[in-house]
């Protein structure tokens, strides 16, 4: 099994589904600062068009590959 934010493969179950305390509260502070959001809705063929030209929040985990440094607040 590999973490989910730095992709090192996971040697100690403490931590689970990060491979260290460091990942961890990456993961925390992504959270925190509103990268990750749970959708309110899910986009079907119905709803597209009502949402057409809004910008979308970001999905959990979708930008797990960006450096730590890019980690900020997310655009409303």
């Amino acid at each position: 099994m590999k973490c989910v934010i730095c992709k090192k493969e996971i040697e100690s179950k403490d931590f689970v589904p990060f491979c260290s305390s460091r990942c961890r509260n990456i993961d925390l502070n992504r959270w925190f600062n509103e990268v990750y959001v749970v959708p309110d809705d899910v986009i079907t063929d119905n709803n597209v068009e009502k949402n057409a030209g809004q910008d979308s929040k970001i999905d959990l985990y979708e930008n797990m590959n960006c450096p730590d440094s890019s980690v900020g607040r997310a655009e409303d």
